[in-house]
């Protein structure tokens, strides 16, 4: 089974990663999000519910990714983080600048207002 599996779900984009995001499944996570840009959808959200870790790697591909969705016009929201992602998050000082929201229903929520 692939580390990121992908689905459209009412026009959203839904990345849900799986295991440990390192570097390979960082790339993975890459080309996942190019793909969602490619289609014009206007939201990605990143299922974090099933990610144990992230590495140093991970954490900079995500913020690079944050930017060339930014750049397409495009909104990534994170969501089901768990605590020591969060952590990890914080510790890097994303917190400030990626959109991370509790649920899905968050994101929906967010979606709606800034769509």
């Amino acid at each position: 089974m692939k580390a990121i599996q992908q689905q459209i779900l009412q026009g959203n984009y839904i990345i849900v990663p799986r295991g440990v995001l390192d570097a390979a499944a960082s790339a993975e996570l890459k080309q996942a999000v190019e793909t969602a840009i490619a289609q014009n959808v206007k939201q990605i959200w990143v299922d974090c519910e099933y990610l144990e870790r992230v590495s140093v790697e991970a954490l900079r591909t995500i913020l690079y990714l944050s930017s060339i969705t930014q750049d397409a016009g495009t909104k990534m929201l994170l969501y089901n983080i768990n605590p020591a992602i969060e952590a990890a998050i914080k510790a890097a000082g994303l917190d400030k600048i990626l959109h991370v929201v509790p649920t899905m229903k968050e994101a929906y929520l967010y979606g709606r207002r800034h769509s």
